[in-house]
């Protein structure tokens, strides 16, 4: 599980390798098969569409594992403020949730890296279920970050990353309890948008993380109301 994300890369830098010899010279990134509606077509050099995103991806890859470093969390520490760099006062404990980091990482990864196989695939004239696959990826990579919420622990990198969050560890498990309910949901609906009309699926994506993003606010205040009358 630990490597899991850069055997998933080198999966993906394998296959872009291998794609890029049977690419046209000139590639003309078509996005029709994602969407419902038409839209012009970007060219491209065959390296820029082979080699662009696993590179992306292999620098973002690079950059949490330094994170995950000695010199990482101490860099981290110093540039953010003391409430996000040291939450209650202390350090994050990553060590007691790094799966749930690279769990989240690798959805990440999933997700970008599904769009980029299906614009190769696109390329290469493969006229597969490829908007089903890859909603069907949206969805799972929502349901499984939904379900990795309530695991993580008050830190500067992912959550509902509040100064009163962070500083309160009942309120943050009750928040992020909720907030992962909301993915879970979103998720199961975006597999089944997948399902029935394909290329809905990245606008059915969209619309539940910013439906999210717009209930955060209230979730956490929810959370930190119930965690104050409890304590009073």
């Amino acid at each position: 599980m630990r490597r899991l994300p850069e055997l998933f890369v080198l999966a993906v830098c394998v296959v872009s390798a291998a794609a890029f010899t049977r690419l046209p010279p000139v590639v003309a990134n078509d996005v029709s098969w994602l969407l419902p509606f038409a839209a012009p077509a970007r060219e491209a050099s065959r390296a820029f569409a082979a080699f662009f995103i696993p590179a992306v991806l292999v620098l973002l890859l690079t950059a949490y594992r330094w994170a995950q470093s000695a010199r990482g969390k101490a860099a981290t520490t110093r540039a953010l403020p003391d409430w996000l760099g040291s939450p209650g006062g202390h350090a994050p404990e990553y060590e007691k949730f790094t799966g749930s980091l690279d769990l989240i990482m690798l959805c990440v990864i999933a997700l970008v890296s599904s769009i980029h196989l299906g614009f190769l695939a696109s390329a290469l004239g493969w006229h597969g279920p490829t908007s089903l696959l890859v909603g069907f990826v949206f969805g799972l990579v929502l349901a499984t970050m939904g379900n990795v919420m309530p695991r993580l622990r008050p830190n500067p990198i992912a959550g509902l990353r509040t100064e009163a969050m962070l500083n309160d560890p009942i309120a943050w498990r009750n928040a992020h309890a909720s907030f992962g309910r909301v993915w879970v949901i979103g998720g199961a609906l975006v597999i089944v948008v997948a399902i029935v009309a394909p290329r809905y699926s990245l606008i059915a994506m969209i619309g539940v993380v910013l439906l999210s993003v717009m209930v955060a606010p209230f979730v956490s205040r929810h959370a930190l109301d119930r965690r104050h009358n409890s304590t009073s």
